[in-house]
Parts: C-alpha cells; structure tokens; sequence
C-alpha cells in the first residue's frame, strides 16, 4: 500500500489541494523510503536481515492517538535523527492503527508533528515528521512478511547444518541460493497460479499448513512437466483446486441451477465432455475445510472410463460421502452414470499416499501421491516421516522457486 493511502485521507469533502497537502506532510521522502523501509527488490534474506525497530509491549499506561500529536513545526531529518526513527521503539500496533485513523483529523486541526508519547526519554519531547505515522504503520507490514522469512531461514539453517541426510543438506543448500536471489515483494510472474507477492513461499520452509495458492503453482508445475509428453497429455487434465470446489458447489445448488444450461458452468461442461471424449483422468486437489471443517488437502483422481475415483488421504480416512455423491452427480449429468438417483455411488479405490504424522504435511504428502500416480518409475512415494517431508518441502520450495527465479532474476538488488 502507497505511502498515504490508508491515513483517513478525506474524500470529497476538502480541496484537490489539502488533499495534496495532506498527502506530502504523511508520505515518507523517497530520498530515505529505502533507507527505513526494505526495497521490494532487496531478497528474501535481506528482508530476514532488515533492521527494523521493535514495538513496545501492551501496557495499562497507554497513551491516547491524540497524546502523539503537536501543533510544532517537525524536526529536521540528519543522519542521527534518521537513526533513532530505526532504532526506536514504536507504539504498540492498536495505538498506531489508531493514529492512522484520526490521523487526517489531526492535521486539519493543525498537527505539524509527533512524539514517541508512549517513551519515557527526551523522544517524546522530540517533534519527529507526520510521516512518522506511515512509517509505523509500513513496518508493521514489512514486519508481519520479515518475521514468517526470519523463521524460514532458521529453518532451512537447521536444514544445512544437520548431519543425518546428506540430501536434505544439499537441498538446503538450493534453498538458500533461492532465497538470497528472489526479491520479497515483487508478484510471482506469469507461468504460475496467481500473481501473489513471492514472499508468499513462506509456507514450503518450516511446519505450515501449504495455502491454496501454494497448491495451485504446484499443479501448475505438474501440468507444466506432463505438457511435454504427448502420451501424458492424451490421459491426464490437470486441474486446480478451484474445479473441485466448483463440482462441489454446484452439486450443492443441483436444485436451484439448471446445469446444462448455466453459462457460469460452461467451463465445468466443456472439462466434462473433454473428460469423456478423450477417456481422460482428471487430477486434482480438495481442500476438506468446507466438507468436513477440517483444514486439510486430498488427492483426488476421476477416471472417466472406469466411472471411478481414486482418492487418497495421508490421515487414512475414507472419502467423505458428499464428495464422492458429488462426482456421481456431475458425471451422471453427462450420461456417464443412470444410477445417481438410487444410490449407487460412484466406485472408490484407494490412492497411494505417505501417512502423516503432524498437522500441516498433508499438502504436501497429496501432491507426491499424485505425481507418484502419474510417474511411479520418477516419483517415489513419500514415506510421511519427518525427514522425507522436510526433504519434500525443500525440493518443492526449489521447484518453484527456479520457476520464478527464471523470470524475475534481473529484478533482484543484493
């Protein structure tokens, strides 16, 4: 978010040119943006190893957002005043999203300046900027992304310094590489699911449950891989996770759309009758959470000509029998099965899978089980222990992370 964009800048109801005003008093000079701020092209690694200051725990002793503002002209910034806005501690988040909201109110009252009202030393006799303000409120930003890399590349540290598998070494190894060469903030590049921040690949390094978003680069990766091979290609439809959850969907609402008519499912009909017309395997991911309310990832294959699926769970649970009626319903829409109204589900097999052991590697475990069906001979099948999922993790983050680097290494700053 730009400098002054979430300061309560009044809309509508005062002059193009207070409007400007008020802006150029809450928006940090770009001549020391970086100096206070992490670039959005500096690295992952330099983002973990970005000074910035802390912030002062809750206390009963709390200052009002109005106790922070004064009518006195604002200090002149110098190199030591420049160095205490770093190192000084900063209010707590509450106080400062408070100042953020009365903060366009202030200066219309004639606000020049701020203090550090909640430090006890001479900082809070000093009148630092308005954009002082911004500056609190961007760190916390900068903070909430810095914090995830900090205990990322702990993590992948422990990684490169443990003695027990030469190859969770070696694929530490990569990941730092990556690491000191993605830069934070710029969106991951075409070629992959989204356009999120890279910074979002927090969630390979460490015991994280992997988002959505993860799981859909890592489908797309896998669509990527079987593009090549005309034989593979013929027999699998990758999909992302959001087809699943539109089946889902739909099947919930049979009774209030007319599916073969809805043209915001026409997308769904036309994968349908790919499916069937070419014998076809769609491959794909569930999320669980609005099934069973439980936050956990499944493989999922549905063999058209064998009118079956394939479902795998790393906990060892069964499909659950809304997802599997689901199915049945979609495809009996397409004549592929009579038999939904009387009950005769869909056939069931059972997919191979690591067992899972913790409470966030079933991400990760799904996507192996789906690569170890489409390419056994290539992919082994993940055992679930905590050192073949860390290994998974690492490979996965490198994958993903060589993608983007491809696309984006002249953007980085070191």
């Amino acid at each position: 978010m730009d400098n002054a964009q979430s300061l309560g800048l009044p809309d509508g109801w005062i002059s193009q040119e207070e409007q400007s005003a008020f802006q150029n008093e809450f928006t940090i000079p770009a001549s020391i943006q970086n100096t206070l701020l992490p670039s959005p092209i500096i690295s992952l690694k330099a983002l973990a190893s970005f000074a910035l200051p802390v912030m002062v725990e809750k206390s009963t002793n709390r200052k009002y957002g109005t106790d922070y503002f004064t009518a006195n002209p604002s200090i002149s910034i110098t190199p030591p005043v420049l160095m205490r806005l770093q190192h000084l501690p900063m209010p707590e988040q509450s106080t400062i999203k408070e100042l953020v909201e009365i903060g366009h109110q202030a200066w219309l009252n004639g606000a020049k300046s701020v203090r550090y009202a909640h430090l006890s030393n001479d900082s809070n006799t000093t009148d630092f900027p308005l954009w002082t303000i911004t500056f609190w409120n961007r760190v916390l930003d900068a903070k909430e992304v810095s914090s995830k890399w900090i205990d990322s590349v702990d993590w992948v540290m422990a990684q490169l310094h443990q003695k027990k598998s030469e190859e969770r070494q070696m694929l530490a190894e990569q990941a730092m590489l990556y690491i000191a060469a993605l830069p934070w903030a710029v969106n991951k590049p075409s070629g992959l699911s989204d356009s999120e921040p890279i910074h979002s690949l927090w969630r390979y390094l460490g015991p994280n449950w992997l988002s959505g978003s993860n799981q859909n680069d890592l489908l797309g990766l896998l669509r990527y891989q079987l593009a090549g091979q005309s034989n593979m290609t013929k027999i699998y439809r990758v999909e992302g996770t959001d087809t699943p959850q539109k089946i889902l969907s739909v099947y919930r609402n049979r009774h209030k759309i007319c599916y073969t008519e809805e043209r915001s499912v026409e997308w769904l009909r036309t994968l349908a009758n790919d499916l069937i017309k070419n014998e076809a395997t769609l491959i794909t991911m569930q999320n669980l959470t609005n099934i069973t309310g439980s936050h956990h990832w499944v493989p999922l294959a549905l063999s058209v000509d064998k009118h079956s699926l394939l479902f795998g769970d790393s906990l060892g649970n069964e499909i659950p029998k809304e997802l599997r009626m689901a199915y049945t319903w979609w495809m009996a829409q397409h004549d592929v099965s009579r038999n939904f109204e009387s009950d005769i589900l869909m056939a069931v097999s059972s997919m191979s899978i690591g067992q899972q052991i913790d409470g966030h590697a079933c991400g990760i475990l799904a996507i192996n089980a789906l690569h170890h069906l489409i390419e056994p001979n290539r992919t082994l099948l993940n055992s679930g222990s905590i050192g073949d999922v860390v290994k998974e993790r690492l490979a996965l983050f490198n994958m993903v992370a060589s993608n983007i680097i491809r696309r984006v290494s002249k953007q980085v700053k070191y």
